[in-house]
């Protein structure tokens, strides 16, 4: 009940830090991720201009994009579900489920993306080795 009190209710600018905050830790983590003990015999790919990085990367936009259709129609079946109201100078907003869903299932996405899209092994170690 407090969290739903005035001068609790967060921000654009508070869901904004919070989210980049939760977008950004795997990239760090994954970043400082060290060479393997050996080397792999095949180089990896020159550019990320090639087909199998491209490839990858818009098959992974079309799955996220999917999912989020998904939870957006999901949101709306729930016998929950009022459509968010607009109504200037109320102090908390109305509830808005839509921009929750899809807020966490992107902040889901962001996080699997730096694990998916990371180099690992023959190239790197794991990221868990961090």
């Amino acid at each position: 009940l407090m969290l739903y009190s005035i001068s609790t209710t967060p921000s654009d600018f508070q869901y904004f830090i919070w989210d980049f905050g939760i977008a950004i830790v795997p990239f760090f983590t994954i970043g400082y991720a060290s060479p393997p003990k050996y080397l792999h015999p095949r180089r990896p790919l020159r550019h990320l201009w090639a087909f199998l990085p491209l490839f990858s990367f818009f098959t992974f936009l079309a799955w996220q994009t999917i999912v989020l259709l998904i939870g957006w129609f999901y949101c709306h079946a729930q016998p929950w579900f009022e459509p968010y109201v607009f109504e200037p100078g109320k102090h908390p907003p109305n509830p808005s489920y839509e921009e929750t869903t899809l807020f966490n299932l992107m902040s889901i996405g962001s996080i699997v993306a730096a694990f998916v899209f990371a180099p690992s092994p023959p190239y790197s170690r794991s990221s868990f080795s961090n």
